[in-house]
C-alpha cells in the first residue's frame, strides 16, 4: 500500500475529528474522552501552533492510496536544543497494516534530514505491543518504565520511556 506524508494543517480537520473522536484511537493517548468537533479544531491548531517558526514542517497527515488515515510527527519541546517528542496515530480501518511503521518512519526521515542532531523522546503504555514494536524497530531506546503511570477507566499500566539521538544511530533494518 502506498503511504505518504504531507504537512499537516487546518486542511486536514474533518480527518483529525474522526481519528480524535475515535476511542479505540485514544484509548493509549493522553486524550481524557473522544474529542468534538470544537474541541478537535483546537487541539488541532494548538498542536499546529508548536511547529511555528520551524524550518521545516514536523507535524504530518498520513495517506495511504491518498487518503487520509491518520497523523505522525515530531513536535517540538526545546526545538532550540533540537529536542522532539514523536507520536503516530492511525484510524483503525487502517491498523495491522504496516501504514504505522512506515509512517513513522518518515516521520523521523523528515525530521532528521531539517535537524540532523535531533534527539527524540516517545512513549507508548506497555499494553501496546504494536507500537513497542514500532518504536523499537525505528532505533528508539528504553529508557525507564513508569509503574502503572497510565490509567484509563480504573485500570493502570506501566508507561514505557523511550529516546532516539543523533539521527539515523542504531536504526534497525
Amino acid at each position: 500500500m502506498s503511504v505518504a506524508l504531507t504537512p499537516l494543517s487546518a486542511a486536514h480537520r474533518e480527518g483529525v475529528e474522526m481519528l480524535w473522536g475515535d476511542l479505540r484511537v485514544i484509548r493509549c493517548t493522553n486524550l481524557p474522552r473522544p474529542c468534538g468537533r470544537e474541541e478537535a479544531r483546537a487541539r488541532l491548531e494548538q498542536l499546529l501552533s508548536c511547529e511555528r517558526g520551524l524550518s521545516a514542517p514536523v507535524l504530518f497527515a498520513v495517506l495511504a492510496e491518498g487518503r487520509f488515515c491518520g497523523i505522525a510527527g515530531c513536535p517540538p519541546i526545546r526545538a532550540e536544543e533540537e529536542i522532539f517528542g514523536f507520536f503516530y496515530q492511525l484510524l483503525p480501518a487502517f491498523w495491522g497494516r504496516g501504514i504505522g511503521f512506515a509512517a513513522a518512519k518518515m516521520a523521523l526521515e523528515r525530521l532528521e534530514a531539517a535537524f540532523p542532531a535531533a534527539v527524540v523522546y516517545a512513549d507508548a503504555a506497555a499494553e501496546n505491543l504494536a507500537s513497542v514494536k514500532i518504536l523499537e524497530s525505528l532505533g528508539f531506546s528504553l529508557r525507564r518504565v513508569r509503574p502503572g503511570a497510565f490509567c484509563r477507566e480504573g485500570v493502570c499500566g506501566d508507561i514505557l520511556d523511550y529516546m532516539r539521538s543523533g539521527g539515523k544511530r542504531g536504526e534497525k533494518k
